[in-house]
Formats: C-alpha cells, sequence, structure tokens
C-alpha cells in the first residue's frame, strides 16, 4: 500500500473514531434525559405548561377587551337567571294546563 493511501486510511479511521464517539456522547445524554422524567411526567409538564400558557393568553385577551368579557357575563347571568326574572316582569305564569302530578306522565 503507498504512503498515501495508508495515510488517507489513517485519517478515515479517526473520522470514524470520532463520530462514533459523538453518537455514543449524543445516545448517553438522551438516555439520561429519559432516566430523569418518566413519559408521563414529560407530558404532564408539557401539558401543565400549555395549560398555563394558555391561561395568561386568555387573560390577555380579557384584559385587552373588557366590554366583551363584561356583555359576555352579563348575558350569562341573565340566561341564569331568566327564570325569575320573567316571573317579576310577566307575573306568576299560571299555567293552567300544568299539573304538578302529571310531572310523572311520559310525553
Amino acid at each position: 500500500m503507498s504512503d498515501d493511501r495508508l495515510m488517507q486510511l489513517r485519517q478515515d479511521e479517526a473520522l470514524r473514531d470520532a463520530a462514533k464517539a459523538l453518537v455514543k456522547a449524543d445516545y448517553h445524554h438522551v438516555r439520561a434525559a429519559l432516566d430523569e422524567a418518566s413519559v408521563t411526567e414529560r407530558a404532564s409538564l408539557r401539558a401543565k405548561s400549555t395549560a398555563r400558557d394558555m391561561a395568561q393568553e386568555a387573560a390577555d385577551l380579557a384584559r385587552d377587551n373588557k366590554g366583551v368579557v363584561a356583555a359576555i357575563a352579563g348575558a350569562a347571568a341573565l340566561w341564569f337567571a331568566r327564570e325569575p326574572l320573567l316571573d317579576l316582569v310577566l307575573g306568576e305564569r299560571g299555567d293552567e294546563d300544568f299539573d304538578e302530578d302529571d310531572d310523572d306522565q311520559e310525553w
């Protein structure tokens, strides 16, 4: 074998060994990271982080749109209080056709 080819072979072997060392180091880093936290723990941390980011974004959006938030809250309050409000405005709604004993009757 010529000296040039022998030198090229040694350089190629050195590059191969360096690449192999990098792959092994990466493998050990990944292994260490996986051993530190289980998959469920990592998923849980990611879900918490995402939820925290979404809550912060919602708070920022609500802070920037106070009028819209107030209108929605008012509409929701009116919706949940609709029965007493209707009774107050229209008086007691006397449904003559309604009999409380007919609650069990199937339609």
